[in-house]
């Protein structure tokens, strides 16, 4: 969820190379030069890989250390499992919510929403680090979208077929081309001048502008198709048009889904949870119903599991228990929508905690004395009071609506926080493995850097929103290629008495671009053949671009191969 994080990228990469020095002493002094080089302890989140591998259990002999890689490589599991769920139970119901009660489709949601409640957290850190230096992020942002746009998309074609809006890809297709040759352009001669920048965000603006008016022009030929069935006096011709009227809504209006089967719940079953007539006290089974709710073990999922699956079930339990006590459930496929009145109270006053510790804001204070968590609880707690009074425990109030926001908004953040922490693990692994600057931001950046939107757009495919699921993964990398670059390049340009910023491209920028136009074009033609509806084929190709992708740069890496584009040049 954080693939902005390349304004550090190379920053990073030169701790990588400096702390990879720890790999060439003897077991007895690795915990000493780990605590003691710069390079090493700038690789941190929350928790030191490093210091774990190299001093509190891999210290003294290899069996040790072995053991220590052995145990990060289950926490990193853990993680994973952490994002998935957080992704399926939480993220993709919510946003589903939210774009229905806007009323966005599911290509729309999937350019803006998921976009940018992934990418938005990056960005305005970016805003803020704008100093780093930028010699390998065009390295980072490209190979990360190669791999959105060849092996996520190619997992999507393998979960379920599913037929694409034509104009909508074959505008998201000519856009991306555009946008990644003009910024290859544009960092050619190893300068990007202010204009240059600025141009970076006007084609995102420009982009952006396009998919709406394109929305809404969709809406109003569905509107005048409509009106004109019933106008029509000929029979044939007003069936004609209403089912014209009514498969291109499938386009534009987003359908709610049951998130374990996928079925379509109506409009009538949405709506008729509320027009429950109250049974008396509006608190009664209160407790009962909290403890039924913070069960991470559900009965019908437990029923319909297999062996594996029910294992499966127990160990992310903990994960589920901890994150109901976090996010906010709002579900239409759930009874009662998700709603849980003592439940989501507690969430009220955990969320906003949880924001301000992973945004790094915890311990701020306004007015000089008084910490800003206390404000924000006493504005909880005078929440919760009104949701006390104003709600009943046997059906949810007609704000709930609102909690889709919190739970959206809480699922990105757990999602952040956690892939963070996976790209501290795999900074780990490209340390212990000695890679160079390049295959670090080809590989460990782009994969770490993009492993939320990993989990989150294959979970929403796996819930029947694949058209969501396929526009995210165009939306999401050119926001962050074009807005990211554009907003550094600006700052740099506007402190720079030339008004231009280095930006040097890095060794393999010319093979990811060579790859990804390549993986964009065999795409488009492979799904023109099938008149745009995907097959499993084309997803298995899109994986095998990917993977020869990386075993092409893996053969530069170790020098049994010339890339093209190779630089030889001394930095």
């Amino acid at each position: 969820m954080d693939q902005i994080t390349f304004l550090h990228a190379s920053n990073t990469t030169t701790h990588i190379i400096q702390c990879a020095h720890v790999m060439n002493l003897n077991f007895q002094d690795r915990c000493n030069f780990i605590r003691t080089t710069e390079g090493c302890l700038k690789n941190l989140h929350y928790f030191d890989y490093l210091n774990f591998i190299f001093c509190d259990v891999g210290a003294t002999s290899k069996n040790n250390y072995f053991s220590a890689l052995f145990i990060v490589f289950i926490i990193c599991l853990y993680m994973f499992i952490t994002l998935g769920t957080t992704a399926d139970k939480f993220f993709c119901p919510a946003l589903a919510v939210i774009s229905k009660l806007f009323g966005l489709s599911e290509n729309l949601s999937g350019i803006t929403l998921m976009a940018f409640g992934n990418g938005a957290p990056d960005i305005f850190t970016s805003l803020f680090n704008t100093e780093d230096d930028t010699e390998l992020m065009y390295t980072q942002l490209l190979g990360g979208a190669v791999y959105v746009t060849g092996f996520i998309i190619g997992i999507i074609m393998l979960i379920y077929p599913f037929n694409l809006p034509k104009k909508n890809y074959i505008r998201d297709v000519i856009f991306f081309i555009i946008s990644v040759t003009f910024i290859h352009n544009s960092m050619h001669d190893e300068f990007y001048a202010l204009n240059e920048g600025i141009m970076t965000i006007c084609i995102y603006l420009l982009y952006l502008i396009v998919v709406i008016v394109q929305h809404l022009l969709m809406k109003k030929k569905i509107r005048d198709l409509k009106n004109s069935s019933r106008r029509s006096s000929n029979s044939t011709e007003s069936e004609a048009m209403m089912k014209l009227a009514e498969e291109m809504e499938n386009f534009t209006n987003i359908q709610i889904r049951n998130r374990r089967d996928t079925t379509v719940i109506l409009n009538n079953d949405i709506w008729k949870v509320f027009r429950r007539k109250p049974d008396g006290n509006p608190n009664k089974d209160l407790f009962i119903k909290f403890i039924h709710d913070i069960n991470p073990i559900k009965r019908i999922d437990w029923n319909e599991s297999s062996f594996l699956g029910t294992i499966f079930i127990i160990i992310k339990a903990p994960i589920v228990f901890i994150l109901s006590f976090i996010i906010p459930l709002v579900d239409y496929g759930e009874d009662l929508h998700g709603w849980s009145k003592l439940l989501n109270m507690i969430n009220v006053i955990t969320l906003p905690q949880v924001a301000l510790l992973v945004l790094g804001i915890f311990k701020q204070k306004i007015f000089i004395y008084i910490p800003l968590p206390i404000i924000i609880l006493v504005i909880s707690i005078a929440i919760d009071v009104a949701i006390y009074k104003t709600s009943r425990n046997d059906r949810p109030p007609k704000y709930h609506v609102i909690f889709a926001a919190g739970s959206f908004a809480g699922s990105i953040l757990v999602i952040y926080s956690v892939a963070k922490e996976v790209v501290s693990v795999m900074t780990t692994v490209a340390i212990i493995s000695d890679m160079s600057d390049s295959m670090v931001g080809l590989s460990v950046l782009a994969w770490g850097n993009n492993i939320g939107d990993t989990f989150a757009t294959i979970a929403l495919a796996k819930q029947g929103y694949q058209q969501m699921a396929f526009a995210a993964c165009f939306g999401g990398p050119m926001l962050n290629i074009l807005l990211g670059i554009g907003i550094t390049f600006i700052m740099k340009g506007l402190k720079s008495l030339s008004n231009t910023a280095h930006a040097r491209g890095g060794a393999l920028g010319p093979n990811c671009i060579i790859f990804l136009i390549s993986i964009l074009s065999f795409t488009f033609f492979a799904l023109l053949l099938t008149n745009f509806r995907t097959r499993k084929s084309i997803g298995y190709f899109c994986i095998i671009m990917y993977a020869t992708f990386l075993l092409y740069c893996l053969l530069g890496e170790f020098e049994i191969m010339h890339p093209y584009g190779t630089d030889h040049r001394e930095t």
